[in-house]
């Protein structure tokens, strides 16, 4: 669900750069995951955890119903 270059996962890096609020493994763990993909899992797991993480990236579908008829 993360990668590097998502929207989400950028806020995230840079909230570790510039935060002092952040925990401190947490936010080594985002800097590692710029260049570690086992950094980077930790990083989702750790913040997937939140469920309202979840509800603020979580994807979600909406049908379009588009009524099509015979035009005169």
């Amino acid at each position: 669900m993360l990668h590097v270059g998502n929207v989400f996962y950028d806020t995230l890096l840079c909230s570790a750069v510039h935060s002092s609020e952040i925990d401190q493994g947490l936010k080594k763990a985002i800097l590692a995951s710029i260049t570690s993909d086992d950094a980077l899992k930790a990083v989702e797991s750790a913040i997937f955890q939140d469920k309202l993480i979840n509800a603020l990236v979580g994807t979600t579908r909406a049908v379009d119903i588009v009524g099509g008829g015979v035009k005169a």
